[in-house]
């Protein structure tokens, strides 16, 4: 029982040193699919969902309940304000 908890204790400060290496801010109400790509310094607020196909540039800001379609590509310096969905043409 000591050594499981141990080994708890250890994956847990292992996922909290791997979030901590990420050069981008994700609040933690909010979803990234795995395969989105997000540039350093961007910061993704409460409640948004980036698909795994978007593409996201250098510090960048996205307000509450944003949502970032697939294969949407946005460039570096973008600010996206509260409540808006972003989606391709296509």
């Amino acid at each position: 029982m000591r050594i499981e908890r141990q080994q708890q204790r250890t994956q847990k400060k292992e996922n909290t040193v791997a979030e901590e290496k990420k050069p981008y801010f994700v609040h933690e109400s909010s979803y990234v699919d795995a395969g989105a790509q997000i540039g350093e310094g961007t910061k993704i607020w409460h409640f948004s969902h980036i698909y795994g196909k978007a593409r996201i540039g250098k510090k960048c800001i996205f307000g509450q309940n944003v949502s970032v379609a697939d294969g949407v590509v946005i460039g570096n310096n973008v600010k996206v304000q509260n409540n808006v969905s972003i989606y391709t043409a296509r």
